[in-house]
């Protein structure tokens, strides 16, 4: 089992699946995918078409956004799930059939998180690897609060109830790990860290916010195309309107996001 840890603002997807050694035609389950599928479309990426990524979700609204998104790239390896992951057998996945199963920022929002370790557990095949990433045990402007962060013990005796090997703890998944280390391993007074994580954090979220704002053009372009084909008769109302509601609900989501990261700016 991999630990992982780091912000979700500091999070590099692409450091993380290469060190969880995704690779084409495996099976890979992110459980808790979240609305966004910010894993779940990268790694299907690397799957390709002869694997697939599971995306998994107790919140139905999270399950319908990632449909939309399927339905739109034309994504045909991907896989919605819903589950409640707190309860063993739950998820509608064979048992011991996934390579890799993702615990994104998972475990820190539930309070019964030894319940979904095993549940993880149980869809590993043997060799198989259970990549957790939480945010680290510090004070940082941002995040759930201290005591609502996993703890590194518990991880430990997690691994062991359910035969999972441990295999290495690193600061990963930020853009500048060697720079941070100093300030969090060698007790660096907390003005300091949260200014090196704060300047790091809104290069991200910058970037966050230029890539978002690219998309909500590409929607717009593409719902402006769409009225072009009404008027040269090449669709009929009804279809346009189908598809000119379901481009309109992406780009509120998009617009949702935007404001999100834009608050997040704020508070650092």
């Amino acid at each position: 089992m991999y630990k992982l840890t780091g912000g979700n603002i500091l999070l590099d997807v692409n450091l993380i699946l290469t060190k969880a050694g995704i690779e084409e035609g495996m099976k890979v389950a992110d459980l808790g995918c979240g609305t966004t599928g910010h894993f779940v479309f990268p790694a299907a990426d690397l799957v390709g078409e002869k694997g697939i990524v599971y995306a998994i979700d107790i919140l139905k609204t999270a399950i319908e956004a990632i449909n939309r998104r399927i339905k739109q790239e034309k994504a045909r390896n991907i896989k919605t799930i819903w589950s409640n992951l707190e309860i063993f057998n739950a998820t509608k996945i064979e048992s011991g059939s996934i390579d890799i199963v993702l615990l994104i920022n998972t475990l820190y929002q539930s309070h019964k998180r030894v319940e979904i370790l095993r549940e993880a557990a149980r869809l590993l095949k043997k060799g198989g690897k259970l990549v957790v990433v939480e945010w680290k045990n510090i004070a940082l402007p941002f995040g759930p609060p201290l005591d609502e962060r996993v703890q590194v013990e518990f991880l430990k005796k997690g691994a062991l109830k359910f035969g999972l090997e441990l295999e290495t703890f690193n600061v990963i998944g930020m853009k500048y790990p060697n720079e941070l280390r100093p300030l969090l391993e060698q007790g660096a007074t907390k003005t300091k860290l949260l200014s090196e994580i704060g300047k790091e954090s809104v290069n991200e979220l910058m970037e966050q916010k230029r890539k978002i704002q690219n998309r909500i053009d590409e929607l717009r372009d593409k719902l402006n195309k769409e009225q072009d084909r009404l008027l040269d008769a090449k669709i009929n109302n009804e279809y346009f309107e189908k598809k000119k509601a379901q481009i309109q609900d992406f780009i509120k989501e998009c617009e949702d996001e935007l404001k999100k990261i834009n608050e997040k700016i704020s508070r650092i």
